[in-house]
């Protein structure tokens, strides 16, 4: 399938844990089939492909980074230098690049709980979360300058429901960058770096 946007080479980039496979292939099913071009791991790289240089290409040629959050999720070391990553690349360009899924209850790093998420947690709800989703993503415009809401009644998901201030943002901008400069180096060897020990709260 075609991306949406010409800039990009996919839509999005399901960043997931393998324990989580079930629904993410169920979700990449779906979201493919609504016009949502997806790169995830298990149908993208190819044997022989290097893991590390595979998904550092995919996120770059992505235009969102869906993370699947789970308690598998905040446990697998790929999964968290996957969002570090794509946190520093929004902080870094400004625009919306991250947009967390909300898949099981789970302990969320205090980095992702100032960003407005998506919540699969209820399985009854799914067909019309999805649905939102990618209306959602399908009807963004391809510029990220601006994650001005579109209707207040209606908020965007990845956006911030409460601004770091500058303090925090430069903690912040120091812990990615070096999270992304390991993640090149080693990603199979990384520690998850600490996060900012001030960052706020969500609502």
């Amino acid at each position: 399938m075609k991306p949406k946007s010409s800039q990009y080479g996919y839509d999005v980039f399901l960043s997931h844990s393998a324990k989580d496979r079930e629904f993410v292939s169920r979700l990449a099913s779906d979201l493919d089939s609504s016009g949502v071009s997806v790169w995830v791991d298990q149908r993208n790289i190819r044997p022989g492909d290097s893991f590390a240089e595979a998904i550092e290409k995919a996120m770059k040629n992505s235009r969102f980074l869906l993370i699947v959050m789970s308690p598998a999720y905040f446990q697998s070391a790929w999964a968290q230098q996957e969002w570090h990553y794509a946190l520093a690349s929004e902080v870094e360009e400004g625009g919306i690049r991250l947009i967390p899924l909300l898949y099981q209850e789970c302990d969320i790093p205090a980095m992702l709980r100032t960003k407005q998420w998506v919540d699969f947690r209820d399985p009854t709800q799914y067909q019309v979360v999805l649905d939102r989703l990618v209306k959602d993503l399908l009807s963004r415009p391809e510029s990220q300058e601006s994650t001005a809401r579109r209707d207040a009644k209606a908020p965007i998901p990845g956006e911030r429901v409460e601004e770091l201030d500058p303090k925090n943002l430069s903690e912040l901008k120091e812990v990615l960058r070096d999270a992304v400069q390991a993640f090149r180096a080693r990603p199979e060897a990384v520690p998850v770096p600490a996060t900012v020990s001030q960052a706020p709260r969500s609502r």
